[in-house]
């Protein structure tokens, strides 16, 4: 079995000090003791039952540790260790959030979770999005084996217009999410909309929702505000991928105003629905970029729920502005 990584480290122990080699091949973490004859070889599965911690000091670290049935330490040089972390990024689960990372402030809020703005204590430069699950409400709705292929879902969704998922941490009473932070929201961009800006960010959408769609995944919350950018316009994000499935949808879920009428409409008994609800949430967005406003209006939410569950529209604002957009097709590439 070919290696993509791998490093020397040593395992404290009281008799002694143990040489070894820690490699990752394929989906296994293999770990050799050099020091005795013969080499002893342990070969742990990469997978979500695999929970890893880092000791860090002076803003480096010195040490993974490996939990199974014990917590076994294995010491080596920081870049190495750095690296094997980016390697085993979402595919694991990690202990002490706080070992990594400062929590700043709290920069969303949702149902079920909160999004905070991490700043890592290994390069104080670096600045990341948290997204922390209360353990409570997830084993009531979905239980952890449902977060996890949650999860899984998005580490296979790998495409420059999804947000990376980089790592998952478990804690005693919190999941949390850990991902790259962007900072310009589609609200904001909103404001200063040009109609030239249009097909430059919505090619960027629909690229990112077909490429969803092809590997089988529905998103069932597309929005403005899982909308993001990285930088610029020309970098857009697509985040919060917790209500994605790959099976045909059953379940009533979404956010008033942007839901498929036959979501809202559903018989669960009797039906179901597929990716096209996600064709609809686009069509909703791309008329807030046309008119600056929202498709189904009312004064509160339950009169926008009844008027997006029966699909009362009124395209007047759109027919006023007459907007004339062009759009280039857009090229997929099956490879991405």
């Amino acid at each position: 079995m070919e290696s993509s990584f791998k490093m020397d480290c040593c395992r404290h122990k009281l008799l002694g000090n143990k040489l070894c080699i820690l490699e990752v091949a394929s989906d296994k973490i293999i770990i050799t003791n050099i020091s005795d004859l013969p080499h002893k070889r342990n070969e742990l599965e990469i997978n979500y039952n695999l929970f890893i911690d880092f000791k860090v000091k002076n803003k480096q670290l010195q040490a993974i540790g490996l939990i199974t049935n014990k917590h076994h330490w294995y010491y080596a040089d920081n870049q190495n260790l750095i690296n094997l972390k980016q390697i085993l990024g979402a595919r694991v689960v990690f202990k002490g959030v706080n070992t990594l990372y400062n929590p700043l402030q709290q920069i969303g809020q949702g149902t079920f979770s909160n999004v905070y703005l991490l700043q890592s204590k290994l390069n104080s430069l670096d600045y990341f999005a948290c997204k922390c699950l209360d353990k409570t409400q997830v084993d009531a709705q979905i239980g952890r084996q449902g977060l996890f292929e949650e999860i899984q879902a998005m580490v296979s969704l790998k495409h420059q217009n999804i947000a990376e998922l980089l790592e998952v941490f478990e804690g005693d009473v919190s999941y949390y999410m850990v991902m790259q932070y962007y900072d310009l929201e589609f609200t904001d961009v909103l404001k200063e909309l040009n109609l030239e800006d249009i097909p430059i960010i919505f090619r960027q959408l629909v690229a990112a929702v077909n490429f969803m769609h092809e590997k089988g995944y529905m998103h069932r919350d597309l929005k403005p505000e899982n909308i993001m950018f990285s930088e610029s316009i020309y970098q857009l994000k697509l985040i919060d991928f917790g209500l994605t499935t790959k099976d045909l949808g059953k379940s009533k879920c979404g956010t008033p105003g942007y839901i498929a009428p036959e979501i809202l409409n559903l018989d669960t008994r009797i039906n179901e629905y597929n990716e096209k609800c996600d064709i609809f949430s686009l069509g909703v967005i791309f008329y807030k970029m046309l008119t600056q406003n929202d498709l189904f209006q009312g004064s509160n939410h339950d009169e926008v729920l009844e008027h997006n569950a029966k699909c009362n529209t009124n395209f007047d604002l759109l027919i006023a502005n007459q907007p004339k957009i062009s759009f280039k097709p857009i090229e997929i590439d099956a490879t991405n």
